[in-house]
């Protein structure tokens, strides 16, 4: 989900100590279960004040750790229930009664929970062996959590793995090469996913910061291809990959089985000196199905995998893309998918909206409306007239020279499919098939982790540094006095994200979304309580279980029971011990904050003069990083 992001927006796609319950049910007695959560929180917040400095981020640390963490030390299910329960009302008789939370009541809820004051505090305060389970660790991850300790409050001015817990940090992980999968349209774009893990792993090991497109070709190749880019020049420890472009990545707003076959032979086709390494995939938005399929369809791959850590991941669904396919199988009156992108690709005019970059929005509109005769309307405006050349022109400011748009039916007709895998039903369905000791039957720990947006963020941005000037809300233009915009208090990126999730605000319950997923639908299946009639309508109920009962049956040995759809969906999880599910919580962010400095750009102006999310990604990923070393010490073997 990056700069072609007009496309995307088809698819809108008892006693207080800080212990979570990350396990609710122990698979395998040979694992270490710990309170994972609370550690990376910890550490999270200990490096959000060991890498800000207020002068550049204008940000009080204090302030920043506010702006960005969100924090229970409860379960995913009781914290979700706290903050969406029903409340007493009392009638006029005295009587009470429960009735559903207003949305106010559920923001309030949410902010009383994961903004709790002491909580916080005892993030900061709590030493990490206090931490429930870490005295079960092994010696080696005891001593890695002391060196962690040790290293509280002390800044990092430097390549974090050029220093001396960086060292110790990789060491643990020596064995292993940490591989992003980007999201939805990244095929598009040269940008990395969080670029100061990427980069800083690039230049440890004496590479360029960035890999750079081929403008000739459009290709990654020469120094820049993958085999040649990374070829070691010195030993490699651990290392941190990234995919990038059509070549390598498939056509990642397609299906998620087409990306995964790309990521696999692009895994196969590294340099010798990782071809031993265990894999930890990290998938980011659409990344996260991708990882999975990866994971599922390719032995060799599934052998190799240690990890998977999802980032806001589409793990079960993404309310916009469910009610765009909904809203496509309506209007089209089709029974299922590939139906529906037959008649699309019949229909010239809506093809030829979809591939414009000014015209996309349009057509979410119209989607969204339930209006599809705008669609031609709309062209006909800004097709037939001047309007749409200016609005092209100016459209580039942000989106720059390399934006790319669909050129073929037969890609939005992929397209159209990819944003079905997103879709909650595609999600469950696949989660109902493949989650089971059957399809993954070597250890793997699997990791999420989540971001919810508050959406005041918008338009009050938190006080600067030294009582400066109030800042601006960022989705509104600041005028200068020669009359051009203050791109340093302007993202295009927060307005974007606004004006496309109003309605996935309004369809995920108490606008428990972060602009692109709802918050219950990046966590596995098997750490959720809830029943899937919450996202499915009994028809869909049907119609899945008669897709998936002889699957289901081979691969679980259970039949699914006719009113599965009212029982809690972990319970149609089988046991796993090859597989650990781990939660490790939620962090106050939009789904882009967390994964790049700013998506769209002002062409023509230099880093620096214009704004990039303040989110503090650099402490995000180091926690992340740590924890994962201190996790992979403490069960060397997968935990069986």
């Amino acid at each position: 989900m990056v700069r072609t992001a007009w496309l995307l927006a088809l698819s809108l796609i008892a006693q207080p100590t800080l212990s979570a319950e990350i396990i609710e049910k122990d698979q395998n007695p040979q694992r270490v279960t710990a309170d994972w959560k609370t550690l990376f929180n910890e550490l999270f917040a200990w490096n959000i004040e060991k890498n800000n400095d207020p002068a550049k981020s204008g940000f009080e640390t204090s302030v920043l750790k506010k702006q960005s963490l969100y924090y229970s030390p409860d379960s995913f299910n009781k914290t979700y229930k706290e903050i969406t329960s029903h409340v007493e009302v009392k009638e006029k008789d005295g009587s009470t009664k429960l009735v559903s939370k207003t949305a106010d009541q559920v923001f309030n809820s949410r902010e009383e929970v994961l903004s709790n004051p002491a909580n916080h505090e005892k993030l900061q305060s709590q030493n990490l062996s206090d931490i429930s389970g870490m005295s079960n660790l092994s010696n080696d991850a005891k001593d890695l959590l002391g060196a962690l300790q040790s290293q509280k409050g002390q800044p990092i001015q430097k390549n974090y793995f050029t220093t001396e817990l960086g060292q110790r940090v990789m060491k643990a992980l020596k064995d292993t090469v940490l591989i992003v999968i980007p999201g939805f349209g990244s095929h598009t774009i040269a940008d990395y996913t969080y670029p100061e893990l990427v980069e800083a792993a690039n230049i440890y090991y004496g590479r360029p910061a960035v890999r750079r497109i081929n403008p000739q070709t459009k290709k990654y190749d020469g120094d820049s291809a993958p085999e040649k880019f990374y070829e070691p020049k010195k030993e490699i420890m651990f290392d941190v990959l990234h995919p990038l472009g059509l070549e390598e990545l498939g056509y990642s707003t397609g299906r998620d089985v087409y990306s995964a076959n790309h990521l696999a032979k692009w895994i196969a086709n590294l340099p010798a000196a990782y071809q031993n390494k265990k894999l930890i995939l990290v998938g980011y938005s659409k990344g996260a199905g991708i990882a999975h399929n990866c994971v599922a369809n390719h032995p060799e791959i599934r052998k190799r995998t240690r990890m998977i850590v999802t980032i806001a991941g589409v793990v079960q669904g993404a309310v916009p893309a469910e009610s765009a396919i909904r809203t496509i199988l309506d209007e089209t009156k089709s029974t299922n998918i590939d139906q529906a992108t037959n008649w699309i690709k019949g229909q010239p005019e809506f093809v030829s909206a979809l591939l414009n970059p000014v015209l996309a929005p349009l057509v979410t509109v119209a989607l969204n409306a339930q209006a599809l005769p705008l669609v031609k309307t709309a062209m006909q405006a800004f097709l037939h007239t001047s309007i749409g050349a200016k609005v092209n022109e100016n459209l580039q400011v942000y989106f720059g020279d390399d934006l790319r748009t669909l050129t073929t039916a037969d890609q939005v007709d992929e397209t159209i499919k990819g944003i079905y895998d997103m879709s909650n039903y595609a999600r469950i369905k696949w989660n109902l098939e493949n989650m089971n000791e059957k399809v993954f039957n070597s250890p793997i720990a699997i990791f999420n982790l989540s971001d919810i947006t508050n959406i005041k963020d918008f338009f009050l941005p938190a006080p600067p540094v030294n009582n400066q000037k109030t800042i601006s809300p960022l989705t509104i233009p600041q005028v200068l006095s020669e009359g051009t915009i203050d791109h340093r208090w302007f993202s295009i990126d927060n307005l974007f994200l606004h004006l496309t999730s109003l309605m996935g605000f309004q369809q995920s319950k108490g606008g428990l979304f972060d602009t692109q997923v709802a918050w219950v639908d990046t966590k596995s299946m098997y750490l959720d309580e809830r029943p899937l009639s919450e996202n499915l309508t009994p028809d869909e109920l049907k119609k899945m279980r008669s897709e998936i009962l002889d699957v289901y049956q081979k691969n679980t040995g259970k039949t699914l029971p006719e009113n599965f759809g009212s029982l809690p969906r972990n319970s149609l999880l089988p046991e796993a011990k090859s597989i650990d599910y781990v939660d490790l919580g939620e962090m106050r962010a939009t789904h882009w904050s967390l994964a790049f400095q700013q998506v769209y750009k002002p062409a023509n102006v230099e880093k620096g003069k214009y704004y990039e999310h303040t989110f503090p990604r650099q402490a995000f990923l180091t926690a992340l990083v740590e924890t994962l070393s201190v996790y992979a010490l403490a069960n060397p073997t997968g935990g069986k």
